[in-house]
C-alpha cells in the first residue's frame, strides 16, 4: 500500500502532466492587440487552437492581415478576395 506522501506526489505528477488550461480570446474585439502586446507569453509559450464560430468581420480581419505583408499586384486583392479566404480560413 502506497503511503500518503506517495498517492499525493502520484497526483501532483499526473496533474502537472494532464492539466490543460483554455481560454478565449475574441481577435475581433478591439482590445485584443493590448492584450496581446502585454502578455506576450501567451502566444510564446503556448500551444493556440483557433476554432469555435467566428463573425464575419473576426474571419475579414484576419484574412486582410494574413495578406498584409504578401507580395500582390495593385488592386488584385478586392474584398471578394478577402471573402474566399475567410471561407477557407
Amino acid at each position: 500500500m502506497e503511503s500518503d506522501e506517495e498517492i499525493y506526489e502520484n497526483f501532483v505528477n499526473n496533474v502537472q502532466r494532464n492539466l490543460h488550461v483554455v481560454f478565449t480570446m475574441n481577435p475581433a474585439n478591439p482590445d485584443f492587440s493590448n492584450r496581446a502586446a502585454s502578455s506576450p507569453a501567451i502566444f510564446n509559450r503556448c500551444v493556440i487552437d483557433w476554432f469555435g464560430d467566428w463573425s464575419e468581420d473576426a474571419l475579414h480581419q484576419v484574412a486582410k492581415e494574413l495578406t498584409e505583408n504578401m507580395t500582390i499586384p495593385d488592386n488584385s486583392l478586392t474584398d471578394n478576395s478577402l471573402d474566399v479566404i475567410e471561407v477557407i480560413e
